[in-house]
């Protein structure tokens, strides 16, 4: 990875989006969490490592943008929040592969992360998640 982002908690998230991992936060008293922070909502430890997931999990909701809030975004696009199958308060949010307006979508659909890697911001990798249907990953 060249350059930087995020801060101590999550920069190692970001490196891992960059290898193609999703992983979260898991306390040594088991808890799984995300997003990235230094303090178990749990027990209140600060000792955690990171736990890769197999990126499955179920749509909590999602929602279509169609109107372009920075030049060059490609309008319309749906932002989905994804449960993680590895744990019940794991909410992520990522883009959608399917209809470019969300009518694809329901509550509960079956769903993997995949890998994206955009152009360079600022010289920075890009990795992010986009979410596609479990029966339809590559």
């Amino acid at each position: 990875m060249t350059g930087s982002y995020g801060d101590r908690e999550s920069a190692s998230w970001w490196q891992a989006l960059e290898r193609q991992q999703l992983q979260v936060q898991q306390c040594t008293c088991g808890a799984l969490r995300w997003a990235p922070r230094a303090l178990c909502n749990e027990c209140g430890s600060f000792d955690w490592e990171w736990f890769t997931t197999d990126g499955a999990g179920t749509v909590v909701t999602w929602t279509a943008t169609h109107r372009a809030f920075t030049p060059g975004t490609v309008v319309p696009f749906v932002v989905v929040l994804v449960r993680l199958d590895a744990g019940e308060n794991l909410l992520i949010p990522g883009g959608w592969t399917g209809d470019e307006h969300g009518s694809d979508l329901t509550v509960g659909l079956q769903v993997v992360a995949e890998f994206t890697s955009p152009d360079l911001r600022d010289g920075n990798p890009s990795t992010l998640i986009r979410w596609t249907r479990r029966n339809q990953a590559n």
